[in-house]
């Protein structure tokens, strides 16, 4: 499998970016129990701003064999990347991860996992801007670099009806971004980075399918970071939920309710703390709470309506500081296949 990526963004300020790419994987199966896979992609990109005008370059090469004997199955492989960003005292990098990853079938309804890995993460600013559309100019662009990355879990299937699955997820991690209020103009925003982060999450996912007609996923999560350059991790949550239910009354009707919550949401103020160090002004977010309807009614096999309702519970929702959400909002119209 082979694909192109041709690409091109500006914003209102000075910011313009072209990107170039290529992406290419391939897998060879010389038997039932050995695989092998292995991935390569290069893009370039080319991004001006106030700051700076930049050509990066990103290439990672992604090798790995995949082996299964009785109940366990085995991946080992390799990361490599080469990369450059905007660090005016590093003009390239190169980096190698190992991968190992190991399943055991504990029983036919329960297994458990457990890998060590590491990886690049390219950022550009049409990435950035896809998180928070109202950065403003920045100072660099860095990508995220996971020096280590160990997982581990367990996923059970407790009947035909009931999947559950929970794990840990540990990162080392250096250029983690993060958000805040400029000190010149509090409506934009600018990057910040941390260079030596630990990040902790526990996780956990329960599907419970009843029948055909209705089905719900949820799924919960506690973040915990590690910063040594940052004070907070600003704008980034430590816990979320999500919880969506899928009901089919009839043939012709879908509805879907989703809720999602999420808290912990620290803003870095314009002002400061008279301590030792000097620490800025940490501002506490609200929990965010959205609640979401999603209507499908097929009037033919090609024709259907569909309504959204969006913030049904009409909160003061603000992912961003000063940027509250909407209130109740709804959408609906037509749609049709070919």
């Amino acid at each position: 499998e082979a694909s192109v990526l041709l690409s091109g963004f500006q914003d209102s300020y000075s910011v313009r970016e072209k990107e170039l790419g290529f992406h290419a994987t391939g897998s060879l199966r010389p038997s039932k129990e050995l695989q092998g896979t292995i991935g390569v992609s290069l893009v370039t990109s080319d991004t001006k701003d106030r700051e700076y005008d930049l050509n990066r370059t990103y290439f990672s090469l992604q090798p790995e064999v995949n082996y299964k004997w009785n109940k366990y199955q085995f991946t080992a492989g390799a990361v490599i990347v080469a990369d450059n960003d905007s660090l005016a005292e590093r003009k390239s990098d190169f980096r190698l991860f190992p991968v190992l990853k190991s399943t055991y079938q504990v029983k036919e309804d329960l297994s458990i996992f457990a890998s060590i890995s590491g990886k690049v993460d390219r950022a550009t600013y049409r990435s950035f801007v896809a998180e928070n559309p109202f950065l403003g100019p920045s100072e660099q662009l860095l990508n995220t670099v996971t020096k280590l990355s160990f997982e581990a879990g367990v996923e059970s299937v407790v009947s035909d009806k009931l999947f559950y699955r929970a794990g840990i997820d540990l990162r080392r991690q250096s250029n983690l971004h993060f958000y805040v209020n400029s000190a010149a103009d509090t409506s934009r925003f600018e990057l910040v980075y941390d260079e030596k982060a630990t990040v902790f999450r526990v996780n956990s996912s329960v599907e419970l399918i009843l029948s055909d007609k209705y089905s719900v996923n949820t799924h919960a999560e506690v973040i915990h970071y590690g910063l040594e350059t940052q004070q907070e991790a600003w704008h980034r949550p430590t816990w979320l939920v999500r919880m969506n239910h899928r009901m089919v009354p009839t043939k012709k009707l879908i509805l879907q309710a989703n809720l999602q919550a999420m808290g912990g949401l620290k803003a870095r103020g314009i002002g400061g703390l008279y301590t030792l160090p000097v620490q800025v002004e940490v501002i506490k977010l609200p929990v965010l709470l959205d609640l979401h309807l999603h209507v499908d009614y097929a009037l033919t096999s090609r024709l259907t309506v569909f309504a959204n309702g969006h913030n049904l519970l009409n909160r003061s929702n603000s992912r961003w500081m000063n940027y509250p959400v909407r209130g109740t909002q709804g959408l609906g119209g037509l749609s049709f296949k070919f």
